[in-house]
């Protein structure tokens, strides 16, 4: 049968020494639970069984054909890397305890399948070259699709207020837009200064805002940057 869809962002793959198996090493609470995808909780007696089965049987498989053969002398072993932080992200070993040579990695896994902490799933599909590896994380957000925000481009997000913004200083209600980082003692200062040269500005070519209020650059970029909380850019408007 094998026809489970599961696919854990916190479990290690691992090769194993028979053909190009792959075994994907998944933490217990996660292979049981509801959402994992794992087992189907509400499947008829005999599908139970058959899944059941093969769980005994993927245990049985990865305790014969694990046998680890990394080579400690690199400088750079993204692989073994990705075994160590495993055991210290999932299995809480403390840094003195992890394993420092073969021996000591084939022993905590398969101790780990043994007391019923990791599962092991075997892909006897595999088609490619077998590897270590940890999967990247899944995001944690999701870029908003409304509530005033678009897809640029570069896949950031322009919001209504930067959208068709022009060339110059953006102005939002009436006050220039402010660069940061964010100094709360220098705030009044600025954003007079930003004023005198915005009315200067308005009152010439447009061209001559010297340092206090930028050229307002691409949306896309601008979304990019300010992503992050430390480089947002803030705005103040009239009390």
């Amino acid at each position: 049968m094998r026809s489970y869809g599961g696919m854990s962002y916190n479990a290690l793959h691992v090769p194993l020494d028979i053909g190009t198996w792959q075994c994907e090493l998944v933490p217990a609470r996660e292979f049981y639970s509801l959402s994992g995808g794992y087992v189907d909780r509400f499947a008829d007696w005999d599908a139970r069984r058959e899944r059941e089965r093969e769980i005994e049987d993927d245990r049985r498989t990865f305790d014969r054909y694990f046998r680890p053969n990394y080579d400690f002398r690199r400088t750079i072993a993204a692989d073994i890397d990705a075994i160590r932080s495993f055991l210290s992200d999932q299995l809480n070993v403390v840094h003195w305890d992890l394993p420092t040579d073969n021996p000591g990695i084939e022993r905590a896994l398969k101790q780990s399948v043994r007391d019923g902490m990791l599962v092991p799933v075997i892909n006897r599909d595999w088609r490619s070259l077998p590897m270590t590896f940890r999967p990247a994380p899944a995001p944690l957000r999701w870029p908003p699709t409304s509530g005033g925000g678009g897809f640029c481009s570069g896949g950031g997000t322009v919001w209504a207020a930067f959208r068709n913004a022009g060339p110059g200083p953006l102005i939002w209600d009436g006050e220039p837009v402010l660069r940061g980082p964010y100094d709360p003692s220098t705030v009044e200062a600025q954003l007079k200064a930003a004023r005198a040269a915005l009315s200067e500005g308005n009152s010439d070519d447009g061209d001559s805002l010297p340092g206090v209020v930028e050229a307002w650059p691409d949306p896309c970029s601008v979304a990019a940057q300010s992503r992050t909380m430390a480089t947002v850019r803030w705005t103040w408007r009239r009390a």
